[in-house]
């Protein structure tokens, strides 16, 4: 790694550190259910999540595991408030999502990066308008952000293909972009869903170690997965989703004291 990239890691996480009043709990889930059908007739059978409480520590590292159906997905996309719940009250950075007005939610997500499991990286823009496309939006002025997307390309090892297409990159330098981007905006939180599903063991990996890193510089983070074995010798703790029954939670841990 050069200078620079180490520079850009320094800052990733910052938000939560420097804050001491911000709550221990960046996620709490009380008796958390959905529904995706409202018919009455089988109300039992679409819950795709059952009464889900958990409480995740800030700093934490997680894995959430459980077979494909489970619920995992459902629960990544109400901790990154894409879905509402059903019943149970979700707090976020201590606030109550449930009772927040519509204005106090686009600056909730912004405190959250999202690594998708099909990437969804615009296939017309350059791997690093891909990152600069957020800055861009809110009208940041080139200066304020061309560093920050370089170092953080350096950092994932993708230096010197900034101005490739998403179609020229493999599957793993796509998901590599595809954390950049997550984590451009140094958010609090944050959540991925099977980002080793589609790369090699190898890189597989590269990618938890990225992660690692960042959570040793204060970010929270939560992977879904169905790498048991990867997940067995991380020692980090295990949230277990069955048929939308969370079945297992461990003690907070973090992922630097971890064999990665």
């Amino acid at each position: 790694m050069n200078d620079k990239s180490a520079h850009t890691r320094s800052n990733f996480g910052k938000r939560g550190t420097d804050n001491a009043d911000f709550p221990k709990a960046l996620v709490q889930f009380e008796n958390v259910s959905l529904k995706y059908n409202n018919s009455i007739a089988e109300k039992n059978r679409n819950l795709a999540l059952d009464r889900v409480s958990l409480r995740l520590e800030r700093g934490g590292f997680y894995f959430l595991t459980g077979p494909s159906g489970a619920g995992k997905s459902t629960l990544l996309k109400l901790m990154y408030l894409a879905l509402r719940p059903s019943q149970g009250d979700i707090e976020m950075f201590g606030v109550n999502v449930g009772k927040a007005d519509r204005d106090e939610l686009p600056s909730l997500r912004r405190r959250i990066g999202v690594v998708f499991q099909d990437f969804r990286l615009l296939p017309h823009l350059s791997v690093f308008d891909n990152l600069a496309l957020p800055f861009r939006v809110r009208d940041k002025a080139p200066a304020d952000y061309i560093d920050d997307v370089e170092e953080l390309l350096n950092w994932v090892g993708l230096g010197k293909r900034m101005d490739a297409l998403p179609e020229t990159l493999s599957g793993g330098e796509q998901q590599r972009v595809a954390i950049a981007r997550a984590v451009v905006g140094k958010p609090d939180l944050l959540i991925a869903d099977e980002p080793t599903g589609n790369v090699d063991p190898q890189m597989g990996a590269r990618l938890i170690r990225l992660f690692v890193e960042l959570n040793k510089l204060g970010t929270t983070i939560v992977i879904a997965t169905h790498d048991h074995e990867m997940v067995a010798r991380s020692g980090a703790p295990v949230l277990r989703l069955e048929h939308g029954k969370l079945t297992q939670i461990s003690a907070p841990h973090r992922a630097a004291n971890s064999r990665h």
